[in-house]
């Protein structure tokens, strides 16, 4: 009995030891991120919160202490509610995430990742059916407002799962407008592709004949002088 005690002491204690590295090397859960993604467009503030809501958790977005939503965000639920909401974005979504049909792409958007990110920012539809994006249209030019985003449980509103803060400024920042290409100049004889170089011919009755008419061709008694021309400096005589 006691010989099987010791056995038992010593696996548990061999187990412990061959425990320790394994759960050292788990990876450890990235931080939180504390600011929020905001972007300012004709008017109106986007706000994004750092991650889609999982199910039972809403996001309730707040400006200068004042709560803008009367209900957290959720977003649709499930995919066919989802391929409504975007309508023909649904296209540009698929073609980010790689998937082929609206299922798959709920699924991988739900997910997160660099993809999802993606696909929110190029389609703000994507981001509102996700419960991923606010709009405030209520605000004024040249304005400072701090948003604040809080992640909550939807069975407990009270209850502060997560909190993401940002501040921003509305104003607008004009793309410059690229200058319009000037039209091409039209093409000077001799120049450009598809001209041959004129070489000067030789005095005396040419043997070489034409491969399209079946003519022979003689130099002038006096050849021009060499130029850039279209046509070679010789004139043809129907052949004898």
């Amino acid at each position: 009995m006691r010989h099987s005690l010791k056995f038992l002491a010593l696996m548990v204690v061999a187990a412990g030891v061959v425990a320790r590295p394994i759960a050292a090397q788990l990876p450890t859960p990235a931080p939180a991120p504390s600011r929020l993604a905001i972007v300012v467009a004709q008017g109106r503030v986007y706000v994004y919160p750092s991650r889609v809501p999982s199910e039972g958790e809403g996001w309730i977005i707040i400006r200068d202490g004042a709560r803008l939503t009367r209900e957290p965000m959720v977003g649709v639920q499930g995919p066919n509610e989802f391929a409504a909401a975007i309508g023909d974005e649904l296209a540009l979504v698929q073609q980010i995430t790689g998937t082929e049909n609206s299922v798959a792409t709920y699924r991988r958007l739900r997910l997160g990742g660099t993809a999802a990110a993606i696909a929110q920012v190029l389609s703000p539809r994507t981001a509102a059916a996700l419960g991923a994006l606010y709009v405030d249209s209520a605000v004024t030019a040249a304005s400072t407002h701090t948003y604040e985003a809080r992640l909550v449980r939807l069975a407990r509103p009270d209850s502060v799962l997560r909190s993401v803060r940002g501040t921003v400024s509305v104003v607008d920042m004009p793309v410059p407008t690229p200058p319009l290409p000037r039209a091409a100049p039209p093409p000077v004889p001799g120049r450009g592709r598809g001209t041959a170089a004129v070489y000067r011919l030789p005095m005396g009755r040419s043997r070489a004949r034409s491969r399209r008419s079946g003519t022979a061709c003689r130099p002038t008694a006096r050849p021009p002088p060499v130029r850039a021309r279209s046509w070679p400096a010789a004139r043809c005589i129907g052949h004898r």
